[in-house]
């Protein structure tokens, strides 16, 4: 299973580097998250629907911690 998040962003760069702290790897999630043209993009794979929803949570969650910081 997977799911893509795509926040825009004026400092996509920012958030990767504060959201990739938590990058551990997990047997049951794995992300590859990344930062183009003002877009954070994290792609979360998971091997169940609860793993993934987990993970999207997580990700959404320290995405918007992060953006808060920056003042977005």
């Amino acid at each position: 299973m997977r799911a893509t998040l795509e926040i825009k962003t004026k400092h996509p760069k920012a958030v990767l580097e504060a959201i990739a702290v938590d990058e551990e790897t997990s047997k049951r999630v794995r992300i590859r998250p990344g930062a183009k043209d003002g877009v954070l993009r994290v792609v979360i794979e998971a091997d169940d629907f609860s793993a993934l929803r987990a993970g999207v949570t997580t990700y959404m969650r320290l995405a918007k911690a992060a953006l808060a910081g920056l003042g977005e």
